[in-house]
């Protein structure tokens, strides 16, 4: 008889468990060194920075890391909170929201001491991670002419790269920065001087639909870690 009370305490335990985990809120994001590690969201920069942030916020979250592909499907279903990716589909249906002084460098990196004029893209070969098939950057390189290969993450693309089989890779300056220290090549590519665009160090898409989405509004006004910016889309 004990043993059956002590059977129903460990199932009603495991429910309890299950429910728990099944109220906290998804937050989707893909592996993107520094700022996001697969293995470790309390390493990179944009995860680590987020968990802060929500520290007061008294809302179990779990995060959902997978690569470029499979996180946009996820991210379609519509369930998440926040996802770090730019939505797709259903833009009205987020808002974007940045953190304020700090900021990235989106450049184009190739082979140094490779000389080219970075003005003609003519049938160059550009190693593109596509995050949204409807970028204006990826339109932008067709335009010119390029040969543009989308690449699965930058440390396939740093390795094509420096295999010759790509002339150009373009990205976040710190991200493909810290993927070729990775890979102990550092010194052997080159950014252009000039940024193709700077944008936030921090930014992240909240889901209106999620029924959190009006109290994570309110929260993040108030809270003091980080000063950031609402930006509807």
């Amino acid at each position: 008889m004990g043993a059956f009370v002590l059977l129903l305490g460990l199932l009603s335990f495991a429910s309890a468990e299950e429910t728990a985990n099944d109220k906290a809120f998804e937050i989707i994001a893909m592996p993107y060194p520094p700022f996001v590690y697969a293995d470790n969201t309390e390493k990179g920069y944009s995860s680590s920075l987020i968990i802060k942030i929500l520290s007061g916020f008294q809302q179990p979250f779990h995060f959902y890391i997978a690569p470029p592909a499979r996180a946009q499907i996820r991210a379609s279903e519509g369930q998440h909170l926040i996802t770090f990716l730019p939505p797709v589909e259903n833009h009205s249906d987020h808002v974007r929201y940045e953190e304020l002084e700090k900021s990235l460098h989106y450049k184009l990196f190739q082979r140094s001491p490779a000389q080219f004029n970075w003005k003609d893209l003519k049938s160059k070969s550009i190693g593109y991670l596509n995050l949204n098939s409807g970028s204006a950057y990826l339109d932008a390189f067709n335009e010119a002419g390029a040969d543009v290969t989308i690449i699965p993450n930058f440390t396939s693309g740093l390795k094509m790269l420096m295999a010759e089989r790509l002339d150009f890779i373009v990205g976040i300056d710190l991200s493909i920065i810290e993927v070729a220290k990775e890979l102990g090549i550092e010194n052997e590519i080159i950014a252009d001087t000039a940024a193709l665009s700077s944008f936030s160090m921090l930014s992240f898409y909240v889901n209106k639909k999620h029924p959190l989405a009006e109290a994570l509004d309110a929260y993040l006004k108030k809270q003091s870690v980080v000063k950031l910016v609402a930006v509807p889309l």
